[in-house]
């Protein structure tokens, strides 16, 4: 999700800096009907990492963000590597696997992220071989 998304549906969201969850690789599955494409998930794999953001929300901000994500997602409780160490965090994860290639202003909008963030995106590159493989 786009940190100015996170920001509009969580206002009291206050970052913590980057993270990193092991055992998991980024994919895009499923199709997004406003994308028009797949979607950025996370799937497991023990070889594997994703870099991403923590931050800290309200219980109320994250049962709303339940509602907002839908049947479509479902949030786990995963441990990942913050700026402090060690933490338990929750992500969401998209309940549909198979995989799906992404429309390009999706994928143009989180490398833009990535950039940003100075995340490895040979990750993204990684995600789009896996979607050819898959197909």
């Amino acid at each position: 999700m786009s940190l100015d998304r996170l920001r509009n549906r969580c206002p009291s969201a206050h970052e913590l800096g980057n993270a990193i969850l092991r055992g998991y690789a980024l994919a895009f599955t499923g199709w997004s009907k406003r994308w028009n494409g797949g979607v950025a998930t996370i799937i497991e794999n023990s070889g594997q990492q994703v870099e991403g953001v923590l931050f800290e929300v309200t219980m109320q901000e994250l049962v709303a963000l339940d509602d907002i994500e839908g049947k479509d997602y479902r949030r786990e409780q995963v441990d990942v590597e913050g700026p402090d160490g060690s933490v338990t965090a929750q992500v969401y994860r998209r309940n549909e696997e198979a995989r799906a290639i992404p429309a390009m202003e999706y994928f143009a909008s989180i490398v833009a992220q990535y950039r940003e963030r100075g995340f490895r995106e040979s990750a993204l590159i990684d995600a789009l071989v896996g979607e050819k493989e898959a197909a």
